[in-house]
């Protein structure tokens, strides 16, 4: 189940002192339903090298990062594996009975998890209580339990209820109401506006799963966003699943895209509105924090698959972005690249070389963002295929 807090738990053992002091070589892998093996196995290498290795065969990469595993302390975190096959391909780069290593692993699936290790029994984690849900919603609005107003307690305790438990539901609807909290006056009836908002997104039919649930929270918070907010929130779906982008970067695509206007102040550049809108987008809670640099600045982020798949579904009809995809056994692209001219961006993440060979008819296009895999950086490209570019 998607948004119980699996890789946020996964990420507090990650970063507890304890372990840190105790396994001094951490490695975090996003796995990923559409992972490459390769890619496993070079971001476990670069924890040791900074050679490039992405020439070598897989078997090659594989037996690389054992032989540098079984040297160390280490603990690797294999976060959102799928399938026994994944675990299979990672199993090939793991020292064998090497006793000074752990690997943590992190699953939707149940039978996969206990693939990993019979003899282990697996930790699932269960739906808050109507209790717990509550107070992390208030941790959420208010940073601490007991500061709730009396006179809106029963409408917060009642938007807890409706995100049925999973912890994802109510730190995104926490991130609508900390918004609301400058209005003081008003503050209570934006509160019922929100319950109600909830009420009819969560319960317009009765076959609705708590994953499309998540997903029509995020749109009570999504259209109550300033427009320029949401192209720089959309625009989020071109990453790869699980994949932290340098914040450094997602800037000044968003700059590139033309997401952020000049405000007119002169002592403002394009790059400090564009950090004020990520920032903004963490405050709702719709971006994590990924890394940070010594100073305590963003360094990356990353958005949850659940968020992630919200932002491809609205930026295919806001923003005009084809999601092209091809699989190993295919031949042919999907969608159909014929339908590029109907777009005004392209998002690829395999077959790159293969795609930009074709012969494509894009008078619309105006960019492409490509990424060959996890290993590479997310690139924007300036479509030489442009006929005539148009407005965002």
């Amino acid at each position: 189940m998607a948004g119980l807090g699996k890789s946020t738990i996964a990420s507090a053992i990650y970063r507890d002192p304890r372990v840190n002091h105790h396994f001094p070589t951490r490695i975090w892998v996003n796995v990923s339903e559409d992972y490459k093996a390769r890619d496993i196995y070079l971001t476990i290498l670069k924890k040791f090298t900074d050679t490039d290795m992405t020439s070598l065969e897989d078997t090659e990469l594989a037996m690389g990062a054992k032989e540098h595993l079984s040297q160390v302390m280490f603990l690797l975190v294999m976060d959102d594996v799928w399938t026994a096959e994944a675990w299979n391909d990672i199993k090939q780069a793991l020292p064998i009975n090497q006793g000074s290593g752990k690997v943590l692993v992190t699953s939707r699936n149940d039978n996969m998890a206990a693939h990993v290790n019979r003899r282990r029994e697996v930790n699932r984690l269960r739906f808050l209580t109507s209790t717990e849900s509550w107070s992390l919603l208030q941790l959420e609005v208010y940073g601490k339990e007991g500061d709730w107003p009396k006179d809106s307690e029963e409408i917060g305790k009642k938007i807890s209820e409706k995100c049925g438990g999973l912890p994802l539901a109510i730190v995104v609807i926490g991130g609508i109401l900390v918004g609301k909290l400058q209005q003081e006056d008003t503050r209570q009836d934006e509160w019922r506006r929100v319950l109600e908002s909830a009420e009819i997104e969560l319960f317009k039919g009765k076959d609705y799963d708590m994953v499309t649930s998540v997903k029509h929270i995020i749109g009570v918070s999504y259209f109550k966003m300033p427009y320029c907010l949401r192209h720089c929130f959309l625009y989020l779906g071109v990453c790869p699943r699980n994949f932290e982008i340098s914040t450094w970067k997602l800037i000044r695509l968003w700059i590139a895209e033309g997401f952020i206007e000049d405000e007119g102040d002169p002592n403002k550049s394009l790059e400090d509105i564009a950090e004020e809108y990520l920032k903004e987008l963490i405050r709702r809670n719709l971006v994590m924090v990924g890394k940070k640099n010594v100073r305590g600045n963003i360094k990356t982020c990353r958005v949850h698959d659940v968020i992630r798949e919200f932002c491809k579904n609205e930026a295919w009809n806001l923003l005009k972005v084809i999601f092209i995809s091809k699989s190993l056994s295919t031949v042919a692209f999907h969608p159909d690249i014929s339908e590029i001219r109907n777009f005004r961006r392209i998002c690829v993440h395999s077959h790159v070389k293969d795609l930009l060979e074709r012969k494509l008819d894009g008078p619309h296009v105006r960019s492409l963002v490509a990424c060959q895999s996890m290993w590479l950086e997310l690139k924007l490209i300036p479509c030489d295929l442009l006929l005539k570019p148009s407005s965002c």
